[in-house]
């Protein structure tokens, strides 16, 4: 597993364009994260793609909009790192997430641990959200300080979840969500 991970790490840095957003860290940021796999049938529809797509511009251009940043996180749960890579890819030459997590299969991967089952014996930001169905869209508010070298979350809420069909209705519905600021806290 760990070659794996090194050999893609190598990979995405030195061979594969990747659409990489520009961080300030004095600014909060919008977190689009996107878990799928390639053997997830419903994450190869047009509907879906579409969809996430959609929201990745969508939630892009309200960020630059309100002066914060954005990232886009893709999250292929495969345990073959080629056919995630290919999925996140979706025969285009730049993958257009600013990071991606790649491998492990649904209980190893890493992005699944943190951004959808957190960790044993810890208040996770989705005890709502349990299920692995996949897809699955999160967009989520994030306060970020780097201090001494260290990188800090101060505080992050979420402004969405999708879980599979769902995915479709989420662009329709993200403006309106992210315009409420309900999920933000005074």
């Amino acid at each position: 597993m760990t070659i794996k991970r090194v050999s893609l790490l190598l990979l995405a840095t030195l061979a594969i364009p990747v659409s990489a957003s520009r961080v300030d860290d004095d600014k909060p940021t919008l977190h689009v994260v996107y878990v799928a796999a390639s053997t997830c049938g419903i994450c190869k529809t047009e509907n879906i793609k579409s969809a996430v797509s959609r929201v990745r511009e969508v939630v892009a251009g309200w960020a630059a909009k309100n002066g914060m940043n954005f990232v886009a996180t893709g999250i292929a749960a495969d345990v073959d790192v080629q056919a995630g890579l290919a999925l996140l890819r979706d025969g285009k030459e730049t993958i257009p997430y600013d990071q991606v997590i790649i491998g492990g299969g649904m209980f190893f991967n890493e992005g699944m641990v943190a951004y959808v089952v957190g960790s044993r014996g810890q208040e996770h930001f989705l005890n709502d959200f349990p299920d692995l169905a996949l897809p699955q869209l999160l967009v989520l508010y994030e306060e970020r300080h780097i201090e001494n070298d260290r990188l800090r979350v101060d505080r992050r809420f979420v402004v969405m979840h999708g879980l599979s069909s769902m995915l479709e209705r989420m662009p329709g519905a993200i403006e309106n969500a992210l315009d409420a600021r309900s999920w933000r806290a005074n």
